[in-house]
């Protein structure tokens, strides 16, 4: 089967060039091993559904556990509305998920879902399914931001921290491991949908162990993709020089680096006379992903233009070049960080080379535009079709 760069959706390794991400896999493997509570939060295009979805295949793979994997992307704003709803609706949603691949503990989960009616008996009803299966559950629910603005959404997490805390009494089974995936830290909901000042420690999610894995791929990572798409396309390059150059670019942003190979293969070889891959061809793919709108690129400029603070932020540190500590429990620094926007290091960096460019462009091309409004003096000397006004 023919193999591409891809930059939409799930990698899957039989149909796509992928980077090195067994070390990662261990990683969050060990964690749910260990049976941690953990959320996987990391900017736009990161990896996090590829990664959930290749834990999947690895915990099913092992016969020790049931991997149910669940998305909130797409759940009606009706079914957040209120504990209840939301119940139902993860009640309805593990049921589906279940029924693809647990067909005897569907029908348990059957009779189960009638008895549903809030976060309680959700509790009950987990308890109950957890201690019929005969192998530790597993579940990871992608896309949490969706639902992250609910208050029923953090009565649900209440709901599982309190399961989490029970775990060991009788009658209080529950899931082995819970990932969550999402932009955001869920330990931050509480700034999300009530004044800060009152519950700066009422996270419903404290008992999340720290999720430590680097998301990023290094040069060596990079290298084993590009050993694979040369051996099976014949194209001849120095990888280690190539993967080098690409981190230098991207800082080992997943989607980065794919898009800037995927142009490479599918949009610059084809117009040479040869199958060689070089440093100006990587050049070039840079070029052509800063003249292109994609939808990485309107997520970046989309988050700094909600947030006045952050733009201005950006813009001290890009634009006026002033030297801020890289501080993560300052506000406006942790959102640039969620958003892939700054880098964690002692100074406060753009994370990447290429959204430094991307920024810098915006940035000064929207100031230029505002001076030119703000000192636009002509109208004060024209008369009417444009002519000049002599005194």
């Amino acid at each position: 089967m023919k193999k591409r760069f891809n930059i939409t959706g799930v990698c899957i390794p039989r149909l796509h060039y992928m980077m090195d991400n067994r070390a990662k896999l261990d990683a969050v493997m060990e964690m749910v091993e260990l049976g941690d509570y953990f959320t996987i939060n990391r900017p736009r295009q990161y990896g996090k559904t590829t990664t959930l979805h290749l834990l999947q295949e690895r915990l099913e793979a092992t016969k020790d556990y049931i991997c149910l994997k669940l998305s909130f992307e797409d759940v009606d704003e009706k079914w957040q509305q209120s504990d209840e709803l939301f119940a139902q609706m993860f009640a309805i949603r593990l049921g589906k998920e279940l029924s693809n691949t647990h067909a005897l503990l569907k029908v348990v989960w059957d009779d189960l879902v009638p008895t549903v009616t809030d976060s309680n008996t959700l509790s009950e009803a987990i308890s109950h399914m957890a201690h019929k299966a005969e192998k530790e559950i597993v579940l990871l629910i992608d896309e949490v931001d969706a639902s992250s603005n609910y208050v029923a959404f953090l009565k649900f997490l209440s709901m599982l921290r309190n399961k989490y805390l029970e775990r060991y009494r009788p009658g209080n089974e529950t899931f082995h491991s819970l990932v969550l995936a999402g932009v955001h830290d869920i330990k931050a909901l509480k700034f999300k949908l009530r004044n800060p000042n009152e519950v700066q420690f009422n996270s419903p999610w404290n008992i999340a162990a720290d999720f430590k894995v680097p998301m990023y791929f290094n040069p060596k990572e990079i290298a084993t993709m590009l050993v694979e798409y040369s051996h099976t396309k014949g194209v001849e390059m120095e990888i280690p020089v190539m993967a080098d150059k690409l981190y230098y670019y991207t800082s080992g942003y997943p989607f980065l680096v794919s898009k800037l190979c995927k142009t490479i293969a599918e949009d610059i070889l084809p117009n040479k006379d040869d199958k060689i891959w070089t440093l100006q061809d990587i050049e070039n793919s840079v070029l052509l992903l800063l003249k292109e709108n994609n939808t990485n690129f309107d997520s970046l400029i989309k988050n700094l233009e909600n947030n006045s603070e952050l733009y201005d932020l950006v813009y001290r540190v890009l634009i006026e070049s002033e030297v801020i500590p890289f501080n993560p429990d300052e506000p406006v620094t942790n959102l640039g960080r969620l958003y892939g926007i700054f880098k964690d290091n002692g100074q406060l960096k753009i994370h990447n080379r290429i959204y430094e460019q991307r920024l810098y462009n915006y940035m000064t091309v929207k100031t230029m535009i505002a001076l030119k409004s703000q000192y636009n003096y002509s109208s004060h000397f024209t008369l009417e079709h444009n002519a000049l006004e002599f005194v």
